[in-house]
């Protein structure tokens, strides 16, 4: 954090040096913001969620076809029950029928009672298919229950950080319209319009004979031509165009 206090407006490089401090921190704030760990993994769970729902979908499909073959075999041993008791009843209700017809009766009896045991057999063998699937989307279910409280705690965690970040952005910018009176109107709008070339960096100090904006070093040259110029002259970076702040001017 840059202390405002320790500017001076005498000293306009110095203010300089403060404010670029400041919107570099603005600007590692914002890109913390577009960048937050929070996203990532909001769109890791989320493509989770999307394949969980798609293998779910499946196996959902799967399990629908064969409880409509379930079904259609409830309705045949229904019809082969309703028949069965039919007979049974027409048998015991059966008087002065010849033995040739009541033997016809006892065989079709027998045949019925013999294809709905077939029958709920089938069904069986249907049910046994049915447990694998329906522990499968009990654990999809489960699986889903689980991502759905974990993109819950990352939008939490995510909603935290980005106001944590806007806080402290509010206060960036506070501090630095307070910076921004202390430098001159030609010095600030020359700052801006470099700023808007190379990113967060308008201003950097000279390091001996480094540039601190782009590590480049000027020629010697150069170097004693910018050492030499007055506290109240402005001197850029022969590589990037930066506005350089010797020491003199901080001092």
């Amino acid at each position: 954090m840059t202390d405002a206090s320790a500017t001076a407006p005498d000293y306009p490089m110095v203010a300089l040096l403060a404010l670029q401090g400041v919107d570099t921190e603005i600007h590692q704030l914002l890109h913390r913001r577009g960048n937050l760990p929070e996203a990532q993994e909001f769109e890791a769970a989320s493509a989770e969620q999307r394949a969980l729902q798609a293998e779910r979908a499946t196996v959902v499909a799967e399990r629908d076809l064969v409880a409509e073959r379930q079904a259609e075999l409830e309705e045949r041993i229904a019809k082969q029950s309703t028949r069965l008791h039919e007979l049974e009843r027409q048998m015991k209700a059966a008087q002065n029928v010849a033995p040739r017809d009541l033997e016809a009766m006892d065989h079709e009896l027998h045949q019925v009672a013999e294809f709905r045991s077939t029958l709920e057999d089938d069904e069986l063998l249907l049910l046994e298919e049915l447990e694998p699937l329906d522990a499968a989307l009990a654990e999809f279910d489960e699986r889903a229950t689980a991502l759905e409280e974990q993109v819950a705690s990352i939008r939490v965690r995510g909603s935290e950080a980005v106001a944590a970040i806007d806080a402290a952005l509010v206060e960036r910018r506070a501090e630095r319209d307070r910076l921004a009176n202390d430098v001159p109107g030609a010095l600030l709008g020359q700052y801006e319009a470099i700023r808007k070339q190379h990113g967060a960096v308008g201003a950097a100090r000279l390091r001996g004979d480094r540039c601190d904006g782009c590590s480049l070093s000027l020629s010697a040259v150069e170097r004693d031509r910018v050492l030499a110029m007055g506290l109240d002259e402005v001197s850029t970076c022969e590589h990037c165009g930066r506005i350089l702040i010797r020491d003199r001017q901080l001092s």
